[in-house]
This record gives structure tokens, C-alpha cells and sequence, in this order.
């Protein structure tokens, strides 16, 4: 009876040991979530799209929204929505 106690805990403790740590997944890439608080609008996003020097554009119901990974702008050009989004170049949207 001793031989088959000291057997099972001989392969619970590795087995608990392994199970807890936290290995990394590769290829995953980092992922954040931003509440409508973080970039300041309430309605629906549209569409994103990302221009070749990084910044990111929405198009949201209260107009488009430039994120550069660190702060956010807001830009209202009309009383309409913004529902699509075009980038011809880094400068043109």
C-alpha cells in the first residue's frame, strides 16, 4: 500500500507542477481592447483600415477617428455619418 502511495504521488506531483505553469502561446499576437471611453465615441464603428505609416482610421457615426498608438483624435467634417473610409496615401483619407 506504501509502494502504491508513494507511486501515485511520485506522478501527481509532476503532473500538477507542469500543469501550472504559464507557457506563452507563439504566433499569438498581442491583442488590447479599447472601451468607447478610451477613444471617446458612443456609436458604431464602420470601417478601419491602417495607412503604410501606421496610424489607424475609423469611421464612426460621429465622425472619423485617428489612432497612433498612443492617443486618439477625433475629426468631424459634416452632420452626416462616416461610414466608409478611403486612404490614397499616408496623408490623404
Amino acid at each position: 500500500m506504501l509502494k502504491l502511495s508513494l507511486l501515485i504521488f511520485a506522478f501527481l506531483i509532476p503532473a500538477v507542477w507542469i500543469s501550472s505553469q504559464n507557457i506563452p502561446q507563439k504566433d499569438m499576437p498581442f491583442l488590447q481592447t479599447y472601451l468607447p471611453d478610451d477613444y471617446g465615441n458612443h456609436g458604431k464603428i464602420w470601417e478601419i483600415k491602417s495607412a503604410e505609416n501606421g496610424l489607424i482610421y475609423m469611421a464612426s457615426e460621429n465622425g472619423l477617428i485617428e489612432y497612433d498608438g498612443e492617443k486618439w483624435n477625433r475629426f468631424r467634417g459634416s452632420k452626416g455619418y462616416t461610414r466608409s473610409l478611403h486612404l490614397a496615401s499616408d496623408s490623404v483619407i
